[in-house]
């Protein structure tokens, strides 16, 4: 269960090591905080919950201080760490944070992705089922 006081879409849940990570987009709009739609965290020892929302480093506690959304958190394949995938909510543009610890996130700015690039989640997959997909589907252009 999570029940921060606002309004939460696009969550996608991450095990590690017993802990539950739900990488969240807010959607709060009040007078107190104003306009707040970013990615934020919440952990917990289960996953149906309690959840507790994580308030980090980076605005309060969002993991992206701007208007993101469509979060997916990944194990870094290239160095000790995670990545977060989003969107970039209304500006097509897609971005990407990482973590040592998915606590403490920083964005990589110089990071590209295809201009298609929107919500999506990531699949590891052996070389022998890629080679199957491309000869079932084609390669994307």
């Amino acid at each position: 269960m999570l029940a921060p006081g606002y309004s939460v879409i696009d969550g996608t849940l991450l095990e590690h090591d017993g802990t539950y990570y739900l990488f969240y987009k807010e959607k709060e709009f009040g007078v107190k905080t104003g306009e707040r739609r970013a990615i934020r965290l919440a952990t917990s020892q289960k996953p149906e919950g309690p959840y507790t929302v994580i308030e980090g480093p980076m605005n309060e506690g969002q993991i992206v201080p701007v208007i993101t959304e469509g979060p997916t958190a990944v194990k870094d394949m290239n160095n000790p760490g995670w990545l977060l995938l989003y969107d970039y909510c209304m500006t097509n543009r897609f971005g990407v944070s990482y973590s040592p610890d998915l606590i403490h996130w920083s964005v990589e700015e110089n990071a590209s992705f295809p201009s298609e690039a929107r919500h999506g989640c990531v699949s590891i997959i052996t070389s022998e089922e890629a080679r199957k997909l491309v000869e079932m589907f084609g390669t994307c252009h």
